[in-house]
């Protein structure tokens, strides 16, 4: 993440739930970016394909959680 602004807040959220006891991510950088990239490929792709049959937003948290590394 060149430009960290939003990136960073992602980062430190994901440190913080490391230090919590509520992420299991060893690389913290690395798993932000990986939220980072899949949410906006959510976007991008709801956007280009509207008349998908697309499942509920709730997979937008289910896969922030799973990239996350965070637990329940």
């Amino acid at each position: 993440m060149a430009r960290l602004g939003v990136g960073q807040v992602l980062v430190e959220g994901l440190r913080a739930c490391v230090s919590a006891g509520r992420s299991s991510s060893t690389d913290p950088f690395a798993d932000a970016v990986a939220v980072w990239t899949a949410l906006h490929g959510q976007v991008t792709l709801r956007a280009d394909l509207p008349d998908f049959p697309w499942p509920p937003t709730d997979t937008v948290e289910r896969m922030t959680r799973s990239l996350g590394r965070i637990d329940s």
